[in-house]
């Protein structure tokens, strides 16, 4: 099991440069295809939301302003994968050339729409999808949500800083729940590739498969795993995974990804969006 195509959304803000880092790094492990995508909100669907209540001048004005934004972020976008990949040598392709197996290419993609749309359209056909985080404290970014529970693939949030070397020791946050299942079985070729991975629990009487079991599943795949328990103070689960894998050396959490329509999600849902927001280090997450 490995990735042959890596999808990196590089929407220009600060953080785009760690999220194209990145995506390079696994890249060239793996090795993949790397697809760096830009997306530009298009002037017809920036209107409707603008306009609503404004006088022609201001929305002229308001549109005038999006231009510019929309244009600094493409440079900056462009800039970067002229300085990460054309400049740095790598070996570049157009978004659309033929597929060549196993081999690490790069190609940058620049299109207008949606966000939403252009993102889990694309991620879809993507082995892991790459974003920027975390970004507010309040909530999924509309990229994270998108990439999170839209793409059906495996999502990296990236933070401003990256570590000296990505994925070199891994935690697993393991309640033994169809999501956290999910999240290690989709993180096996990074889980292949760690020097160490630690198995986070917390409150083991709670935990349906056992993180000793988990480390013998891990086993059958050459997969050396330690355990970890822990136990959670009340209400602030999400930051003391992070405190956790923080003290167990981790440069990136793995984990399941969990929505907030049914009740049984809402308080897992809440570690979920606690730790997107808080974590200073990459988060693997799948839903």
């Amino acid at each position: 099991m490995t990735w042959a195509k890596v999808l990196a959304y590089i929407d220009g803000e600060p953080g785009s440069e760690a999220v194209a880092k990145a995506a390079l790094q696994l890249g060239q492990a793996f090795p993949a295809r790397v697809e760096l995508l830009h997306i530009e909100l298009s002037e017809e669907q920036a209107i409707p939301i603008v306009a609503e209540g404004l006088t022609a001048g201001a929305i002229g004005q308001m549109l005038e302003g999006l231009r510019e934004q929309r244009e600094l972020r493409a440079e900056t976008a462009v800039a970067l994968f002229k300085s990460l990949c054309v400049d740095a040598g790598l070996d570049t392709c157009e978004p659309d050339d033929p597929p060549q197996p196993g081999s690490f290419r790069v190609a940058f993609r620049r299109v207008a729409g949606r966000e939403a749309d252009e993102l889990s359209r694309r991620g879809r056909l993507a082995d892991l999808v790459l974003v920027r985080g975390p970004v507010s404290e309040v909530g999924f970014s509309q990229a994270v949500e998108t990439a999170m529970f839209e793409t059906g693939r495996p999502l990296l949030m990236v933070p401003e800083t990256l570590p000296e070397r990505l994925g070199s020791s891994l935690a697993i946050a393991w309640d033994g729940t169809l999501g956290a299942a999910r999240a290690t079985g989709a993180a096996l070729p990074l889980l292949r590739r760690a020097e160490t991975v630690t198995i986070l629990t917390a409150d083991m009487e709670k935990v349906g498969a056992k993180p000793s079991a988990l480390a013998d599943y891990l086993g059958e795949h050459g997969i050396s795993a330690r355990t970890w328990a822990f136990l959670p103070e009340e209400g602030a689960l999400g930051e003391r995974l992070l405190d956790e894998a923080a003290a167990a050396g981790a440069d990136m959490l793995v984990m399941g990804a969990y929505g907030h329509s049914r009740l049984r999600e809402m308080v897992l849902g809440g570690v979920t969006e606690s730790v997107t927001a808080k974590s200073k280090i990459p988060v693997f997450m799948a839903h």
